[in-house]
């Protein structure tokens, strides 16, 4: 699957990761050891970790809306064409 591929994305997320029920041997838990689809073993989690990521993307959502707040809008085509 190429990344960043729409169609390709939403069709493995449509045919994967079914409930076990189905038999298709597709669920988080048939497929991997811990039984959670992630990135990182869930057992290496712990509460200090899960604090210095959520304090991360909040810290970097601040700095987004800081950003996007400095940012002057374009006026619209007709105002800018009357000029």
């Amino acid at each position: 699957m190429i990344a960043g591929d729409r169609v390709a994305t939403q069709m493995f997320l449509a045919e994967a990761l079914k409930p076990k029920p189905t038999g298709k041997h597709t669920s988080t838990r048939e497929m991997s050891a811990t039984g959670v689809w992630s990135q990182r073993d869930t057992r290496e989690a712990s509460a200090q970790i899960g604090r210095e990521e959520t304090e991360s993307f909040v810290n970097a959502a601040v700095v987004f809306i800081d950003k996007w707040k400095e940012l002057r809008p374009i006026a619209p085509l007709a105002e800018r064409q009357a000029k």
